[in-house]
This record gives structure tokens, C-alpha cells and sequence, in this order.
């Protein structure tokens, strides 16, 4: 299947497969990134990946992205894992899980479930969170403190 940056509405229609989410800014891609989107695909049939717009980078990063959300996606696009790119406009994932109601959300191991905005939406969906274990600290968080 070729990988697609597609909208909500497009996947709302998906049915019949076991759909694992993920989100982030993806925006200097590390071998980090590359760990959770393969465990990701690795639970379920398709990985759907909300990918942040430059917009609400800015409002959780406090700066630009380095790279453009078009430049973002084509990279994401490349990797074998990601099944499909949805934007997010907002700074969390609440609206794109609302709609498309995920079996799996996976964050990296940085975040506590239930410390997540988007923690009682996936109970009440029924969407389990899998914290995925970091092994090795790699952030491109550094980048932004230039």
C-alpha cells in the first residue's frame, strides 16, 4: 500500500482493521522516531501517524519547526511503518482520536498514560495506551533551545 497524507474524513471510512495512532512533531527525525512508529505498526494493521502542523509546533515547541509540514510529511512517507499522515492543527490529539477511534494510541516512554490531555477520551473510545519503552534518550528537543 503506498502511504498517503490524508484527511479525517478519509479515515473515518477505514473498518474492519485494527488501527494503532501516534502523534508528534516528527520534525528532525531520529532513530527514536524510527523505534516507536515499528513498534506501532507492529500492533495492529495499519499505523495512522497525527503529524503536528507548523502551527501548533510553535505553540508547544515555542518555535518554528526546522522543517516545513510538507517536507515532514514526505519523510514520513518514505518510512515502511506509516500507513497514513493526518495533520494536526491542535496541540493535542483529542479531535483526530475522536474521529477515527483507535485501538492503540502509542506514546513514548517521556509520557505517564495518565498524564495524557487525551487520557479519558481514549477510555471512554476504548482505546488502549501503550507507553513505549525508550531504551536509549535521543531528543531533537535540543535543536530547538538555538
Amino acid at each position: 500500500m503506498k502511504k498517503k497524507f490524508v484527511t479525517i474524513s478519509y479515515l473515518k471510512k477505514i473498518s474492519g482493521k485494527i488501527i494503532v495512532f501516534t502523534n508528534g512533531c516528527f520534525d528532525i527525525l531520529h532513530s527514536g522516531h524510527i523505534n516507536i512508529l515499528r513498534f506501532s505498526k507492529k500492533k495492529g494493521d495499519l499505523l495512522i501517524v497525527g503529524l503536528n502542523s507548523d502551527n501548533s509546533i510553535k505553540k508547544i515547541k515555542k518555535k518554528k519547526p526546522y522543517f516545513s509540514f510538507k517536507e515532514r510529511v514526505k519523510i514520513l512517507s518514505e518510512i515502511e511503518s506509516v500507513d497514513y499522515i493526518v495533520k494536526m492543527n491542535e496541540s493535542n490529539p483529542k479531535k483526530i482520536m475522536q474521529a477515527i477511534k483507535p485501538h492503540f494510541h502509542i506514546k513514548g516512554g517521556d509520557y505517564k498514560a495518565k498524564n495524557l490531555e487525551e487520557y479519558d477520551l481514549a477510555k471512554k473510545i476504548k482505546c488502549k495506551i501503550i507507553i513505549f519503552k525508550i531504551v536509549k534518550k535521543i531528543s531533537s528537543s535540543k535543536f530547538y533551545k538555538n
